[in-house]
């Protein structure tokens, strides 16, 4: 096994391991755009009030890695929710209905 030096660690980790600058950028505003489609289509269709959406994760510290074959690029969010509806419902039911919101 050769051993590789910090130059080979981090040339690996930008340019193998680590989704590219503009890909970033271009999820980023991908999921910025639906953070804001969700937070619309919830508002106008639903009594559920969300309070905040934060990306979580790797996604959201830029650290995240790139795609492949078998493992896709993962976007992780942590949303907030208040309204009567949200007391009720389970976190499976509001997953449901938030996902069912976005496919519309």
């Amino acid at each position: 096994m050769m051993a590789l030096n910090n130059t080979q660690l981090r040339y690996y980790d930008s340019n193998i391991l680590r989704l590219p600058a503009d890909k970033r950028k271009e999820y980023h505003a991908q999921v910025d755009r639906l953070i804001d489609e969700l937070c619309k289509s919830v508002r106008n269709k639903t009594e559920i009030k969300i309070t905040n959406i934060v990306k979580a994760a790797p996604f959201a510290k830029y650290t995240i890695l790139r795609n492949t074959a078998f493992d896709p690029v993962e976007v992780e969010g942590v949303r907030y929710s208040s309204g009567r509806d949200a007391a009720k419902v389970t976190h499976f039911r509001l997953r449901g209905t938030s996902c069912g919101l976005l496919r519309e």
